[in-house]
């Protein structure tokens, strides 16, 4: 429970202007869980997008690439692709997967490629944070370990007021 807090801490510490132009939300997934991650993703070329491929890095799983009106979803790995479209300049869709993390706490980055029928591939990452465990669960000796904590802090400060009380 500490290290979650200490790691969201810093994520948010770290966190600057997102540079990528898709959008994976959410910003931050637990381990442990199968999570599903909704990409925002624009055509920002003035020709029409034909195609999107979304590639998971190692300590991710993919466990479903969800269909999108007018785009046949495809999954091969840990990589997913959506054809079909067309999606028009300056539109957004958003294409949506079912990832299972198994990565390390800290940042992760899924590649992303914007396809066109010219032949264009327009390469994006999609930046996020991987925190420790799922918030709402908690294990048996991770709650041992905030008891120990909670009761050394105690015990700490009745000994600091003995030794006060004693030198007085």
């Amino acid at each position: 429970m500490l290290l979650a807090a200490f790691v969201f801490a810093a994520a948010l510490g770290a966190a600057g202007v997102a540079s990528a132009h898709v959008v994976p939300v959410p910003q931050f997934l637990p381990t442990g869980v199968v999570t599903t991650l909704d990409f925002a993703v624009p055509n920002e070329r003035p020709e029409p997008m034909s195609g999107v491929i979304i590639s998971a890095p190692a300590g991710f799983r993919i466990v479903q690439a969800h269909p999108v009106a007018g785009w046949t979803a495809t999954l091969d790995g840990s990589t997913s692709t959506w054809r079909g479209g067309p999606l028009t300049h300056l539109s957004i869709e958003t294409f949506r997967l079912d990832v299972d993390v198994a990565a390390d706490p800290g940042p992760a980055t899924l590649d992303t490629v914007l396809l066109y029928p010219s032949g264009a591939r327009v390469s994006w990452p999609a930046t996020l944070t991987v925190v420790p465990g799922h918030a709402g669960e908690e294990t048996e000796s991770g709650r041992w370990g905030v008891i120990a904590a909670i009761v050394g802090v105690g015990l700490l400060v009745a000994a600091s007021i003995a030794v006060l009380a004693w030198r007085r």
